[in-house]
């Protein structure tokens, strides 16, 4: 993603106000280092075919 297309995303979502280590665990709390990157190159490879 684009950085200026994070940061439309982020300031759409609100996402600037609260206590981002708290979202940020509750987002991830299942995933690791691991599963977060094979799932940027799924996403890459989708992006890429689309």
């Amino acid at each position: 993603m684009e950085p200026s297309t994070f940061a439309r995303f982020w300031v759409a979502c609100n996402l600037g106000k609260g206590d981002h280590l708290k979202l940020k665990d509750e987002l991830f709390a299942q995933e690791s280092a691991a599963s977060l990157s094979s799932k940027i190159l799924e996403f890459q490879v989708l992006e890429r075919d689309t």
